[in-house]
């Protein structure tokens, strides 16, 4: 009798029981349900969802539906040893899912390290409903060195799912026109545009470390001056997952010691401590720059594979003669986004020995070869007709950036990155 007794009592654990936590995509999700314990332990699943009115996961029809009426919205099992179910979330807005695993009998617990408590083991698991937006653009320090920028090319995704996502992105810029002292071209940097080829009216070159080119940025306003400090508080600390790693590029109406590295960041504070010493006044804005693959998906929580290698192709710049010409000042139908360092070909051209553009007069392109319009001197005397057809080599008013990235995980929240073109395009002079 006892014998029996005892046989008919003993406890049966829950031992283990695993799910998939994470936040669900927008589009939905999958997840297998495991639970592990001794032989005859008996358990009851129940899913529902935090909607009004709730919706309760129906274990036929792998639905969530109104009402808890029915034997298919709960499962009993008896554990032999281990037991599996795959539990579909549907796509949809933001809710909250709660899944609760019961002891269901007498003799069943939940093992020491699955619950709090003996006779019930649950958890949350949210799903998101928002997506977000990652804008592309370039990005330069001095936007008066060119016509307006284009405008930021745009990718929208769910921030909790992993995708696959090829982007080629490209971005026509142009040289100001007219009426600057900065409308002398576009100049390529030899240390990041290479391996140049060029045909009659085009020239394209691969950009050296394209990745590396790639930035996120925010501004950040002080507040509370500081002397000579290595932190300083800030208004707020915008939707960037995390600052360490990222540079302080510049601060107006000041300037900055080095550039300074974020080496941490107090969220409860908005205190960001730099590796160099610096002196802010309040209400000063920083810019705040992250460089590179590994520190834009550490900052904006995305996932972003850049390619290595960009493309730039220009537009050749080809300019007819204007007037006949003896000598060395070449009147043209328009000479912005020529630099000063330029050489020259075409018809009647002569280079018989060294013969770069030595200045460059403004004047942009007319519609016919009238004055005003532009004109360049050259080291050699040239004997040209008026119509004669020039070509410049060394600056372009015209250029198509490519960049190729895939995204693997967008970022948490919407945000923006940007090819800084300061890093590979140089701003072509006069020469005076």
């Amino acid at each position: 009798m006892s014998s029996y007794l005892t046989a008919t009592t003993q406890k049966k654990y829950i031992n283990n029981i695993e799910i998939d936590a994470t936040t669900i995509p927008i589009t939905g999700a999958r997840r297998s349900l495991n639970i592990s314990g001794d032989d005859g332990a008996i358990v009851k699943i129940q899913i529902h969802d935090e909607s009004e009115p709730v919706k309760f996961y129906n274990f036929i029809t792998e639905t969530f539906e109104v009402g808890a009426n029915s034997s298919e919205n709960t499962m009993t099992k008896e554990l032999q040893s281990n037991f599996s179910i795959n539990i579909s979330f549907p796509a949809g807005g933001s809710t909250s899912y709660r899944l609760f695993v019961f002891a269901h009998d007498p003799n069943t617990e939940m093992g020491e390290f699955v619950s709090l408590d003996k006779f019930m083991f649950s958890e949350t698991i949210s799903q998101v409903s928002v997506l977000s937006t990652l804008s592309l653009s370039v990005g330069t320090a001095d936007t008066g060195f060119y016509e307006t920028l284009p405008a930021a090319e745009t990718h929208i995704g769910d921030p909790f799912a992993d995708v696959t996502e090829s982007v080629e992105f490209e971005a026509k810029i142009e040289n100001i026109n007219s009426g600057s002292t900065k409308c002398f071209g576009l100049v390529r940097n030899p240390g990041f545009l290479v391996d140049t080829t060029t045909t009659a009216r085009t020239s394209e070159s691969q950009i050296n470390q394209a990745a590396d080119h790639w930035y996120y940025q925010v501004l950040l306003t002080v507040d509370g001056a500081i002397t000579s400090g290595s932190s300083c508080v800030v208004n707020s600390l915008g939707t960037a997952d995390t600052l360490v790693g990222a540079s302080i590029v510049s601060v107006d109406g000041g300037s900055l010691s080095g550039t300074p590295q974020i080496t941490s960041v107090d969220v409860t504070e908005k205190r960001i401590t730099f590796d160099t010493a610096q002196t802010f006044s309040d209400d000063r804005v920083l810019t705040v720059r992250a460089y590179g693959p590994y520190l834009i998906n550490q900052v904006t929580g995305s996932n972003i594979e850049f390619d290595t290698i960009g493309r730039y192709l220009e537009d050749l710049i080809i300019r007819e003669v204007r007037g006949a010409v003896s000598g060395t000042t070449v009147n043209l139908n328009g000479a912005n986004g020529i630099t000063a360092g330029s050489t020259v070909t075409g018809t009647n051209w002569n280079n018989e020995s060294a013969n770069a553009v030595q200045t460059v007069a403004e004047g942009a392109l007319h519609a016919t070869r009238s004055s005003g319009a532009g004109s360049v001197v050259v080291q050699v005397s040239q004997t040209l007709k008026d119509g004669n057809l020039l070509t410049f080599t060394g600056s372009v008013r015209e250029a198509t950036v490519s960049s190729a990235l895939t995204i693997r995980k967008y970022p948490t929240v919407s945000q923006a990155l940007y090819l800084d073109l300061d890093k590979f395009i140089l701003q072509g002079n006069d020469g005076s």
